[in-house]
């Protein structure tokens, strides 16, 4: 397992922890749409990128807070798996530099 795949488990890991049946519905959602997204988007920053995109103009698309709560939830998410994604993309360039 990657360094990287250790982190966003590690964050996978740690949003279970909310999910306990006792805790709010609407936090229980944001973290339930945070662990879908985490495992199962891509794990390339422009791929991501553009999810990001799209995710956005869907939620500008959204007329009611009961459609654009997930949407934003999701773009959370994805926003921290981009710059996770970024970041490791600049420290593999900096560890082989391409000449």
């Amino acid at each position: 397992m990657s360094m990287l795949d250790k982190i966003i488990e590690n964050r996978i890991e740690r949003s279970q922890k909310y999910l306990k049946p006792l805790i709010n519905p609407a936090i229980r959602a944001h973290y339930e749409v945070m662990i879908r997204v985490l495992q199962t988007a891509p794990r390339s920053a422009p791929e991501v990128k553009k999810m990001l995109e799209r995710k956005r103009q869907e939620l500008h698309r959204a007329t009611k807070r009961d459609d654009a709560e997930p949407i934003s939830n999701e773009i959370d998410a994805l926003e921290w798996l981009h710059s996770l994604l970024v970041l490791e993309s600049e420290r593999r360039l900096h560890e082989h530099p391409v000449v």
